[in-house]
């Protein structure tokens, strides 16, 4: 399914360079995909590559996102852009081992979470709001990351408590690894984009993904950089996506969810996984006008502009304050 710029594939297949294109084979078709109109693609399932594909979407600069069966993230293909800075790194190395520099950076992502869960509350749950309001005002007490993310997670908890409330779905509280019923599956399934779309932005900047300030820097298999980032943007690109997409009734957890025996899970199966992703395109290219840039923005863009307001921070130009939606 392409989408502008950006193009899912959900069937199994083979994806190869032909001539000066790139084509998707299967059992059933043969197509041919625009690559200069391509920026980027998100592969599900069992997909096979070759050097010869990789070598030219390099050269061509798309950014390929590869989930597994489940729609757990694996990794991306991001071409080299040779954005290096060894002045950043090594402030970014610096203020991660600075307890109050990192802290207080660790607090910035955190305040932006719990803003923007508030945000996205406050017209369905006045008293929710202010209850969020509450652990925003307690950050400023918290004097390790350990005590922030104690105040994140009750923040979290407090919000899915009141959101059951608000959807037709089952729901009692979040639960993941695996997920058990549809509305964390697709919860859990948008966590992911937005881990792989934070990725993209920081391996396109000269920032490390592995030097972070809230999460450990010992996550193994993960990016904790882009896990710092991605509270900021999960209130946006996934609690309120889930929303809107189970009230609009743009998925039916008995057609577009199967349970899985084998992990004990719910997950999103390929009809599913194709709605949600039309409109996670959708909303990614849907813009607003920004209120410092005074022009509009893509939401993809808003994570790019939040990257490099943490670069002007590490390079002592001005202080980082996360996203807080507006609109």
């Amino acid at each position: 399914m392409s989408k502008g710029r950006k193009i899912i594939i959900v069937s199994a297949g083979r994806l190869k360079r032909e001539n000066n294109t790139i084509c998707f084979i299967n059992d059933k078709e043969k197509k041919y995909l625009p690559i200069e109109n391509l920026e980027e693609m998100y592969v599900f399932g069992r997909v096979d590559f070759n050097i010869d594909f990789f070598e030219y979407i390099g050269e061509k600069g798309l950014v390929v996102h590869i989930f597994d069966y489940y729609g757990w993230y694996k990794g991306s293909f991001i071409p080299k852009e040779h954005m290096f800075s060894g002045e950043l790194i090594i402030n970014q190395v610096q203020a991660a081992i600075n307890q109050s520099y990192s802290l207080r950076l660790a607090k910035e992502f955190v305040r932006g979470a719990i803003y923007n869960l508030a945000r996205i509350s406050y017209k369905r749950d006045p008293e929710l709001k202010n209850k969020l309001k509450d652990y925003y005002y307690k950050l400023d007490s918290a004097k390790n990351n350990e005590e922030l993310m104690g105040f994140e997670g009750n923040a979290r908890k407090t919000f899915y408590d009141s959101m059951k409330n608000w959807i037709d779905w089952e729901f009692d509280g979040r639960n993941r690894n695996p997920p058990k019923d549809s509305t964390n599956a697709l919860i859990s399934f948008l966590n992911s984009l937005t881990y792989a779309l934070t990725i993209k932005h920081i391996m396109r900047s000269a920032l490390h993904p592995g030097i972070s300030f809230l999460h450990a820097n010992t996550e193994r298999n993960r990016f904790s950089l882009a896990l710092d980032i991605s509270e900021v943007f999960k209130p946006i690109f996934s609690e309120a996506l889930t929303i809107s997409l189970i009230n609009n009734k743009k998925l039916n957890p008995e057609l577009h969810f199967d349970f899985d025996s084998n992990t004990n899970g719910m997950y999103l199966n390929q009809n599913g996984r194709n709605i949600v992703m039309k409109e996670w395109v959708n909303m990614l290219e849907n813009t607003i006008m920004h209120r410092a840039l005074k022009r509009k923005v893509s939401f993809d863009k808003l994570v790019e502009l939040e990257i490099y307001k943490l670069i002007k921070d590490l390079l002592k130009d001005k202080k980082y304050k996360s996203l807080r939606i507006w609109w």
